[in-house]
């Protein structure tokens, strides 16, 4: 179940991920010259208290954004357990390529919160394109987590086997 938080200019949208249809939200004030795109942490979803307040900040401020639910989160398509962060770079690219086939702006931001953030600092090291990169408690590196990785020996088997088998909130997934 998904609360929504209404926002005075905001509007759904869906466009085509690479694994499924990706749900969002489009805040477009009467006049704009530049767009963010907001980029959630892992296992959140676009409308978190956190995410709502920055789009009001955003919105009042002038700045078209949009946010959206990645791949296997709040109501867009995709299973929570098949994620990646490469599926979650194509996310952050669906965006893009949405926000810049249906509207014209002058710059492009990318704000992103935790798991999020590591997307929009990974995305914009590799793309042209993105002018500025807001990363808020973004783990870069995910190995330095002890709590995700409890030993080196761990961060091994993922190298070999190609995924790890970890817990978050009680319920295991892979790590790919």
């Amino acid at each position: 179940c998904f609360l929504r938080l209404p926002l005075s200019m905001s509007s759904d949208v869906s466009f085509a991920g690479t694994g499924g249809l990706l749900k969002g939200s489009l805040f477009q004030p009467r006049a704009f010259q530049h767009a963010v795109i907001v980029l959630h942490g892992f296992r959140g979803y676009r409308f978190s208290s956190k995410k709502r307040a920055w789009l009001q900040a955003l919105e009042k401020a002038g700045y078209l954004a949009l946010a959206f639910d990645f791949f296997g989160h709040g109501e867009s398509e995709g299973r929570i357990k098949d994620l990646t962060v490469t599926q979650e770079l194509k996310d952050a690219a669906a965006a893009i390529r949405y926000l810049r086939s249906n509207f014209q702006f002058r710059k492009l931001a990318l704000l992103g919160h935790s798991m999020g953030g590591t997307v929009a600092e990974l995305y914009a090291a590799k793309n042209a394109g993105v002018d500025a990169v807001v990363a808020v408690s973004s783990p870069l590196y995910l190995s330095l987590y002890p709590d995700v990785f409890h030993h080196k020996m761990d961060v091994a088997a993922w190298r070999s086997k190609g995924f790890l088998t970890v817990s978050s909130a009680g319920e295991p997934f892979d790590l790919k």
